[in-house]
C-alpha cells in the first residue's frame, strides 16, 4: 500500500503538464511534511554502493526518486545530463559540494560545500557537478527531482582518471554491470589539479 503523503506527492508531480517551479515544489514538499516513518518501504540499503535508489514518479517532465544514503561512502562526482533538479532532506545530514571551475588562471580548482539538514531544500542548476556524501550516525535520505527526467548523466572517476555516461538507472557511481556505461572517456582535464585528499 503506497503511503498517504507518496500518493499526495505523486498525484502533484502529475499534475505538472509544461514546466516546473521549483519554488512551488518546495512549498508543495513542506506542506506535506514528509518524514522518515512515511516512506519506510522505499529505503533501498545501499549494500557497498553510496547509496540506495527507488523510483518515485517517471514523466517526460519530472522524475523523483528516494535516495538511502551509505554512511561510509561518497558518491562520485556527477551532472546531471539534460535535467536541473532539486534535493529535500527527509533525514540526516549530508553535504552537498559542488565544483567550481570558474578560475581559469588558477591551478587548483574548489569544492564549494553545504551541509545539509533535515527539511533543507536546495536546487540543483543544470550542468552543475557535484558530490554528495552523509555525515553523522543518523541515516540520510534524499528525495531527489530532475526535470526533465534525467538522461546522460556523466560520472567522473577520478581516481582511475576516466568518465562516462551512464544509463538512465544508473546512480552516481562507475557501474558494475557493463551494460549501464554507455560511454566511456579519459577524465577531463579540469579534474586533473583537484587534490586527492577532497575527493
Amino acid at each position: 500500500m503506497t503511503p498517504k503523503k507518496i500518493t499526495l506527492l505523486v498525484k502533484y508531480l502529475k499534475s505538472l503538464n509544461k514546466s516546473v517551479s521549483w519554488k512551488e515544489l518546495e512549498i508543495e514538499i513542506e506542506n506535506l511534511s514528509i518524514e522518515i516513518k512515511d516512506i519506510l518501504n522505499y529505503l533501498e540499503d545501499p549494500l557497498n554502493l553510496p547509496y540506495g535508489r527507488k523510483l518515485v514518479f517517471k514523466s517526460s517532465l519530472i522524475e523523483c526518486l528516494i535516495m538511502t544514503w551509505s554512511i561510509e561512502k561518497a558518491c562520485l562526482p556527477h551532472d546531471h545530463g539534460i535535467s536541473e533538479g532539486a534535493i529535500y532532506v527527509v533525514n540526516g545530514q549530508g553535504k552537498n559540494s559542488i565544483f567550481n571551475f570558474s578560475n581559469k588562471q588558477s591551478n587548483q580548482r574548489e569544492l564549494i560545500n553545504t551541509f545539509l539538514n533535515k527539511g533543507d531544500f536546495i536546487y540543483v542548476p543544470k550542468g552543475i557537478i557535484h558530490l554528495m556524501q552523509s555525515l553523522g550516525d543518523d541515516r540520510l535520505v534524499t528525495l531527489h527531482f530532475y526535470s526533465p527526467a534525467i538522461h546522460d548523466m556523466k560520472v567522473f572517476d577520478t581516481k582511475n582518471n576516466r568518465q562516462g555516461i551512464v544509463s538512465d538507472d544508473c546512480g552516481a557511481w562507475w557501474p558494475e554491470v557493463p551494460e549501464k556505461l554507455l560511454r566511456e572517456e579519459k577524465i577531463d582535464e579540469k579534474f586533473l589539479n583537484i587534490p586527492n585528499k577532497i575527493l
